[in-house]
C-alpha cells in the first residue's frame, strides 16, 4: 500500500534535525535519504532505517523487525524504527544519523574490498 502523502510530509518535519533530509518514491513506498545516501525506507506508514551489526540490537532490545516488503521476504538490513522514536524529533534524529553512518560505512567497507581494475581490453578479430 503506498504512503499517504500526509504521513511522508509529517516523517520529513520530524527529521528536520537530519541534514539534507529528502524522500524520493521507490517501489510503492518512499525511500529516506540525507544528501545522496539512502539511509531509510518507508512503506505502509512504516519507518524503516539501515541497520549495522553495531545498531542492530538497539532495534531488537525494542521489539522490532526487519522489513517485510512481502510475506516471508525480509531486508535484513533495514529495520522497523519504534513509533515513539518517530515521534520523538530529537531521538528520531540521532537513530535517523546512526542510520546514515551504518550506511556510509557499509558503502566504504565494500569500496575498499573491491579495488578498480581494468578489463583487459578485448581482442578483435577480423574475418577474412
Amino acid at each position: 500500500m503506498p504512503n499517504d502523502p500526509s504521513f511522508v510530509d509529517y516523517v520529513l518535519d520530524q527529521l528536520r534535525g537530519v541534514k539534507a533530509v529528502s524522500a524520493r518514491p521507490m517501489f510503492g513506498g518512499h525511500g529516506l535519504y540525507s544528501g545522496g545516501t539512502i539511509f531509510g525506507v518507508m512503506d505502509d506508514g512504516r519507518v524503516y532505517l539501515k541497520v549495522s551489526d553495531a545498531t542492530r540490537p538497539d532495534f531488537e532490545a525494542r521489539g522490532m523487525g526487519p522489513f517485510e516488503y512481502a510475506p516471508g521476504k525480509r531486508i535484513k538490513t533495514y529495520y522497523e524504527l519504534p513509533e515513539d522514536i518517530i515521534e520523538n524529533p530529537d531521538e528520531f534524529a540521532a537513530w535517523a544519523n546512526k542510520a546514515i553512518a551504518a550506511k556510509r560505512a557499509g558503502e566504504a567497507k565494500k569500496g575498499a574490498k573491491k579495488p578498480a581494475t581494468k578489463k583487459p581490453a578485448a581482442k578483435k578479430t577480423t574475418r577474412k
